[in-house]
C-alpha cells in the first residue's frame, strides 16, 4: 500500500511540473452526447495558444470519449484535468487490479502445487 501510494505522488508531482510550464491554462470542455467541444488557450512563455474544435461523439462511448479527449490535449503538450478522465482512469485501475489478482492467483497456484515443505532439522524428542 505504501508503494502505491508514493507512485502516486510522483504521478501528482509530474503532472504538478508538467503543468508549471504554464503561465495560464483555461480550458472548457462541453458534451451534450452528440458533440463534443474542446477549447483550449494557454500562455506559454508570453505566446498565447488557441484552441477550439468540435467532435461529433454520437456513436462513440464513454471510454473512447475520453480517449479523446486525452489525444487533444496531447497534441496541445497538456495534460487532462484529472475529473475530465473519469472513465479511463476507471478502466485504468481496473487492469492493473486484474494484473495484480492474476500474478496472486499464480503464486497461490505455485505453493499449492508444491506441497508441504519437509522439516530439515531433526527434532529431539526427549523421553
Amino acid at each position: 500500500m505504501k508503494h502505491v501510494l508514493i507512485i502516486l505522488m510522483l504521478i501528482l508531482s509530474t503532472i504538478a511540473q508538467a503543468q508549471s510550464h504554464y503561465s495560464k491554462v483555461k480550458t472548457r470542455i462541453s458534451d451534450d452526447n452528440q458533440t463534443l467541444m474542446i477549447q483550449i488557450d494557454v500562455t506559454k512563455h508570453g505566446r498565447d495558444i488557441h484552441f477550439k474544435q468540435a467532435f461529433d461523439v454520437s456513436n462513440l462511448n464513454g471510454l473512447q470519449i475520453d480517449l479523446l479527449k486525452y489525444r487533444v490535449f496531447a497534441s496541445q503538450g497538456l495534460i487532462v484535468p484529472i475529473h475530465e478522465m473519469k472513465r479511463l482512469m476507471s478502466a485504468g485501475v481496473g487492469v492493473i487490479m486484474l494484473i495484480g489478482l492474476a500474478i496472486a492467483f499464480l503464486i497461490v497456484r505455485k505453493q499449492t502445487k508444491k506441497g508441504p515443505q519437509p522439516n530439515s532439522e531433526k527434532q529431539l524428542q526427549i523421553t
